[in-house]
């Protein structure tokens, strides 16, 4: 159930702001002054670096819908209750434009009601979150105008924090090598995981061979060792999966291989060179 507006009581004069700053390092245009007993309906609000972030349903004359307020010098009511400023409150900062999703799927299969461009340097308040189909979901404890408090993002453009702690969000898989290899001879394939959100990494060949894979929880990382490495020339691709507790793939990527097709007159093998490469469709 979406959450219900909230009141903006001002206790003391004070200044609304565009930016969670002093007073000294902003200009004119960036603050404005509120008055003691002003009273204003919020969609939502956030405690971000010492401030409660306001979304309020209507613009202030000559300033915004949005800014940045001392806690000390206002109240936020909601449901009958004084909301408390927390400096462990989890928020969610927009890194880069992106959108927000009904459903954790390609925008372009989206109707426009269902998804939301959410704009750089913004922050959320966030309930609880939660990872899904290479998505974050995330449940905010304000409603998005036209939207709801519910909905899907990308973690690489977001970040996750607890007060002053930033976490990961991103759901990350890398692969760090090697960046050549020998065809016939032994090959170690390593990488790293998110051991935070995902238990188990699998390592397929061309989505027929599933690859031993060697994992330390603690330190995130995964290997797969290959007595005989490849054993023929040619392009082919290994699948890379990170499924979290409940086995639901949370992150899945593609390695393309490709030898060098240049065989010059030496008693070594040729070399395959390994790089990322877009998941075949």
């Amino acid at each position: 159930m979406p959450p219900p507006q909230a009141l903006l009581w001002v206790k003391e004069r004070t200044q609304i702001k565009l930016k969670p700053e002093s007073l000294s390092e902003l200009a004119p245009a960036q603050r404005i002054e509120l008055s003691p007993g002003e009273i204003y309906t919020i969609r939502g609000y956030a405690s971000v670096e010492g401030h409660f972030r306001v979304s309020l349903t209507e613009a202030i004359p000559g300033f915004s819908d949005t800014g940045f307020i001392e806690p000390q010098d206002v109240e936020i009511i909601r449901q009958g209750e004084i909301v408390k400023h927390s400096q462990t409150a989890i928020a969610l900062k927009i890194l880069n434009n992106t959108i927000i999703k009904k459903r954790p799927i390609n925008e372009a299969y989206l109707k426009p009601e269902e998804k939301l461009i959410l704009r750089k340097g913004m922050v959320y308040s966030v309930s609880s979150y939660t990872y899904e189909n290479q998505h974050m979901k995330i449940v905010l404890t304000e409603n998005l105008y036209d939207f709801g408090n519910v909905g899907y993002v990308y973690p690489d453009f977001v970040q996750l924090t607890e007060g002053n702690r930033a976490f990961a969000t991103a759901t990350t898989l890398q692969f760090l090598g090697p960046t050549e290899v020998l065809v016939n001879q032994y090959t170690l394939l390593k990488g790293t995981y998110d051991s935070s959100h995902g238990k188990t990494v699998t390592v397929t060949g061309e989505d027929k061979y599933p690859l031993p894979v060697n994992q330390d929880a603690k330190s995130g990382s995964w290997t797969v060792k290959l007595s005989r490495g490849f054993n023929t020339e040619g392009t082919r691709w290994l699948r890379r999966q990170n499924i979290d507790n409940k086995g639901n793939v949370i992150n899945s990527k593609v390695l393309k291989s490709t030898p060098n097709i240049i065989r010059g007159a030496s008693t070594s093998e040729p070399p395959v060179r390994l790089s990322p490469h877009p998941a075949p469709s």
